[in-house]
């Protein structure tokens, strides 16, 4: 086996968060584009798009101003105008993490480059692009065989486990994808008026109202997910608030209403606890953002007391970027915590080299493991290409001080991207190279 070949598990990944889904995957079973998509439903992703915008180039107004309710709509109707209104901001992205992951992907899937992209080479990718999406889950189990991509995990809201596609798309898509549950919007569930609780009242059947019916609710959800195939949960509350998720007692919740930040607090602590007792009843993985976005709340250091609360858990974190030590720290103290610098390729694949350089020395190898965080299988494919690239380099770096054979650097880097996640996880199966 060649690095190129090292099997890729894809541990926290969002294919099918493009546009052309209407955020359907996050929510049914099966969930296929519910127009044609193409080469603008991947660029114009939720993370490149977001970065094109504020690296300056306003692709809303720009559609606006050339007669368009969307760029998507823009890009399919006048696909030379926006392309060459896209073409400077590509370039001023070209060295970046979510460019060279979506350029390294086309260009293995597709073989086109986007830097010799024309207008008509892009109208000619734009049609695969679309003939691909129409078959959506035949084209993911082609682009992953071809790359040797293998299980993938998904963050899917509770509605997930209620409602779904049609049998057969259903059926293709719990081939591959394994789904953990979003426990982040049960925990705006005491507004007023919060259609998403109405929902899974409705479906569970359950209205949580108090400490009873919310302990009801949330095994319902967690029944649910369970029976659906679902391996663990997960929340980004980091991006928002402190990480520290004290008990809190019944009596000291309020559960609906107009609720000032400390009685909101304590429902989130409340629910986020309860949640817990869920998963760790059932051994699962809990993924919890960690860094990358908001840094004032995202540190990871006050997640120590909620590992330690919940042992038979498994708390991943996920990103870690810029706290690789204060990660680096836990995951070496804390027997429960492990580290999936997922997504750092797509925002700087650097950040990636960085977080080996100090894990390496530091965290038992069985803790790492490092998923992609892709909003599709093209940029999926192109971060696990550079993954395995900087990890195997890396340890190659390291072989003589840490007296590594280059087999020896070979099955590390096979145990980082596939048999750690396998083992963690319990899906799949490890393999030695």
């Amino acid at each position: 086996m060649v690095v190129d070949d090292v099997p890729s598990f894809c541990s926290h990944e969002h294919w099918g968060s493009i546009n052309a889904l209407m955020g359907g995957a996050d929510a049914r079973c099966g969930a296929v584009p519910e127009r044609p998509a193409g080469l603008a439903d991947l660029l114009l992703d939720p993370y490149f798009g977001t970065f094109l915008r504020d690296g300056g180039w306003n692709w809303e107004g720009a559609a606006a101003k050339a007669g368009f309710s969307d760029a998507w709509t823009w890009a399919k109707k006048e696909p030379e105008a926006f392309f060459t209104a896209l073409r400077p901001a590509l370039r001023r992205h070209r060295l970046t993490g979510a460019y060279q992951t979506l350029r390294t992907g086309l260009l293995r899937l597709y073989d086109v480059s986007l830097e010799d992209c024309t207008p008509t080479s892009w109208q000619v990718l734009d049609r695969k692009v679309a003939h691909n999406y129409a078959r959506i889950f035949d084209w993911y189990d082609e682009a992953r065989g071809a790359n040797h991509l293998t299980e993938c995990i998904r963050p899917v809201n509770p509605e997930f486990f209620y409602s779904y596609g049609n049998k057969k798309a259903e059926s293709q898509e719990k081939r591959f994808m394994t789904p953990v549950m979003r426990v982040d919007p049960l925990l705006r569930f005491w507004t007023r008026g919060n259609e998403s609780r109405e929902r899974l009242s409705q479906l569970t059947g359950i209205d949580p109202v108090d400490a009873e019916s919310w302990r009801a609710f949330i095994a319902a959800l967690f029944a649910a997910a369970e029976a659906n195939g679902a391996v663990g949960s997960k929340q980004y509350q980091g991006y928002m608030r402190v990480m520290h998720f004290p008990d809190v007692a019944d009596d000291d919740v309020q559960w609906r209403g107009d609720l000032d930040p400390a009685q909101s607090q304590a429902f989130e602590n409340w629910v986020m606890n309860r949640c817990l007792d869920e998963t760790a009843k059932r051994g699962w993985v809990h993924q919890c953002h960690v860094g990358a976005a908001n840094p004032a709340t995202s540190n990871p250091t006050p997640l120590r007391g909620l590992a330690r609360r919940y042992p038979n858990m498994k708390l991943v974190l996920l990103h870690c970027w810029p706290f690789f030590a204060e990660s680096a720290e836990l995951a070496r103290h804390v027997p429960n915590v492990y580290l999936d610098p997922c997504w750092l390729t797509v925002l700087n694949p650097e950040s990636l080299r960085d977080g080996l350089r100090e894990w390496l020395g530091a965290v038992p190898l069985h803790k790492l493991t490092c998923g992609h965080d892709a909003t599709s299988v093209e940029m999926a494919v192109g971060s696990a290409v550079m993954a395995r690239a900087i990890i195997f380099k890396t340890l190659q770096e390291h072989a003589e001080i840490y007296g590594l054979t280059k087999s020896d650097v070979l099955l590390i880097t096979c145990d980082i991207l596939h048999n750690n996640a396998v083992r963690l996880y319990g899906v799949g199966k490890t393999i030695c190279p």
